[in-house]
């Protein structure tokens, strides 16, 4: 019994102590929820002190209002990229934000912020207010913060603007998901309810008061709603390079240069410089970790090259290293800042081929030259928001094969006709992601391109100056929109030819030019114009014939008024047949924003349209 006794005396008291462990467990949960359900009155009247409505004059005078707040910083406002009316980073940025202080109340002041910069992607954008006596800032949560399914947090902002009495609302919530991925491919935070129009760009906060997300969006007619992760806010404000670009290399002595350019978000100006490191290595996956800047077996030393940099652009001509046989380039990217650098993955690339900078004479010549078949390529990619406030995304995909016949006669005032002849064409349109019904119906249409040749009138420089369908033995219902449909891969075509003035270029004397830009959004044309700069980059042989390659990059505006219903920029590179003139290979990139005017399609609209032409590859011999 002693034993037994002795035995069960101490289970009983593991018991006990188990008991009162789970006591204290559950009162400690009981004290964390309860902090966890609201906010202490001091972080509560900072948090709404802090937290402005924002009123957002776009440049066609329409007025969009949103939410912000003061945060990682004084002077800087917080919000969506989509509450400035910027829906790309390339976006025009709004005639005016007013920044609302205290709204509704008797202390309601209004300021006028300045957009320091927009991260579209992650949909994030800053402002700075040049007064004083503003509000203290919010505090952002450390970068690596992560919030966790069923936390409370709490929603700042003001929904529906006006319409609700202009003043704050608090709104509780709770994260359903800390992972879930955007169409963008950025990770959001997915909230159990709690945002309404007018919240977006408001400050998320956890129970301590600490921001750990900005207010974006939801999936209408749910509770399903989401918010910009911490970790995001961070790195657009710190400098983050997320774009770059490699140019032709050429010759430069014994060296071999290549040009390189790349774009940073830095809208705090903290960026000093960007630094390119390229060496030769084995091939293999991208390096990334603290590591990646580590030799590996096989790896030749890195040449080191800092480039320009001024308001997130840097530029500059790099020297690559010999590369052995079975090896690879490889570029990794470091954002230079004065206290720290931020080290962009390796990634292995493969140059173009070089080109040599010999001056050359380049002209437009009607030569009875055929470079063979050519494939054209044609994508718009489009985000639209109507009057409503209401986001779509407008998708348009073309190619086509390509030949050109000219008959290599020249008119007294030097112009000439060619015929172009499309084949093999496919087109695609999708709005919101989804295939529209009636890309089947233009596809069947295009099926008989084939029976459409197209003249096109070529002044002595080159360009292209009309372009002329003959549709005549198409049945008449389907005439008209056969036109347009070839009209849009001709003027495709026409945004890759150069102007060849007949005098001898060199890679130092750059020229100018303007060029008529159509651009077709939501079925309603729209006329814009390009004021291009166009580089000799040097010359190079392909296929046994010399090939001169150029760039040309500018500015696009209206041609309404002053121009201030599109913005944006052009930028083409083109190989041209030095013997001939004519373009045998050329990429070409619209970034655009443009207002709507046309009846069902008014709102803003921003995108990009992009071109590839390139020769068809020749058949492999019958056997």
């Amino acid at each position: 019994m002693t034993n037994s006794f002795a035995r069960t005396r101490p289970r009983r008291a593991v018991l006990f102590g188990l008991f009162v462990a789970s006591l204290c467990v559950l009162v400690q949960s009981a004290s964390l929820r309860a902090a966890d359900d609201a906010l202490d009155a001091d972080t509560l009247k900072k948090s709404k002190a802090a937290t402005v409505r924002l009123k957002v004059t776009l440049p066609d005078n329409s007025v969009i209002q949103g939410s912000g707040f003061f945060g990682a910083g004084p002077n800087l406002v917080l919000t969506n990229a989509h509450v400035l009316g910027m829906l790309r980073d390339e976006s025009r940025k709004p005639k005016k934000v007013e920044v609302i202080v205290h709204g509704g109340t008797a202390d309601e002041k209004t300021y006028i912020g300045r957009v320091l910069g927009v991260d579209a992607g992650s949909d994030l954008g800053v402002l700075v207010v040049s007064s004083k006596d503003l509000p203290a800032p919010l505090a952002l949560a450390p970068s690596r913060t992560e919030v966790l399914e069923t936390q409370n947090v709490f929603i700042f902002g003001y929904p529906f603007g006006d319409d609700l009495g202009k003043t704050i609302t608090v709104t509780k919530s709770t994260v359903s998901s800390s992972a879930r991925k955007a169409p963008s491919g950025y990770t959001q935070i997915q909230l159990a309810g709690g945002l309404h129009p007018g919240n977006s760009g408001g400050p998320v906060l956890d129970a301590k008061g600490a921001v750990v997300g900005v207010a974006v969006s939801g999936i209408k007619g749910t509770q399903i709603h989401f918010a910009v992760p911490v970790g995001y806010v961070h790195s657009f404000l710190l400098g983050r390079t997320h774009r770059w670009f490699w140019g032709v290399p050429y010759k430069d002595g014994d060296t071999i240069k290549m040009p390189l350019s790349t774009m940073t978000y830095d809208p705090l100006s903290s960026v000093r410089t960007i630094r390119a490191e390229v060496w030769t290595g084995d091939p293999g996956p991208e390096r990334t970790g603290p590591k990646s800047r580590e030799a590996l077996p096989g790896d030749s030393e890195r040449v080191k090259t800092d480039l320009v940099y001024k308001a997130g652009f840097a530029q500059g001509d790099i020297a690559l290293p010999e590369l052995p046989k079975g090896k690879l380039y490889w570029l990794q990217l470091v954002t230079v800042k004065d206290k720290n650098e931020i080290t962009l993955p390796g990634r292995p690339f493969r140059p173009q081929q070089l080109v040599e900078r010999t001056p050359v004479v380049l002209g437009y010549k009607p030569l009875a030259w055929d470079p063979g078949k050519l494939l054209l390529n044609c994508d718009a990619e489009l985000k639209i928001r109507d009057r409503e406030g209401n986001d779509h995304s407008m998708s348009m995909k073309y190619q086509t094969d390509l030949v050109r016949e000219t008959d290599g006669k020249a008119k007294p005032d030097g112009s000439t006709t060619a015929k172009l002849l499309f084949s093999n064409a496919k087109l695609t349109i999708a709005t919101d992601g989804k295939e529209e019904a009636k890309s089947v119906r233009l596809q069947e249409l295009l099926s008989q391109v084939d029976k459409v040749p197209t003249t096109v009138s070529i002044n002595k420089e080159g360009e292209f100056l009309e372009f002329r369908p003959v549709v005549a033995s198409l049945p008449a219902k389907d005439r008209n929109v056969m036109s347009y449909l070839v009209l849009q891969m001709a003027q495709g075509l026409d945004s890759t030819v150069i102007p060849l003035t007949g005098k001898e270029v060199t890679s130092d004397k750059p020229w100018t030019a303007k060029r008529d830009v159509l651009l077709s959004v939501a079925g309603a044309p729209e006329l814009a114009v390009a004021e291009l700069t166009f580089r000799y980059l040097g010359v190079r042989t392909v296929n046994g014939r010399v090939e001169a390659v150029i760039k040309a990059e500018g500015l696009v505006r209206g041609r309404k008024g002053e121009g201030s219903n599109i913005g944006g920029k052009m930028e083409v590179t083109s190989s041209v047949d030095v013997e001939s003139g004519q373009v045998v290979s050329a990429t070409a990139r619209i970034d655009v924003d443009l207002d709507l005017t046309e009846d069902g399609a008014s709102g803003l609209a921003s995108g990009v349209y992009s071109v590839s032409l390139r020769r068809a590859p020749k058949a492999a011999p019958k056997p």
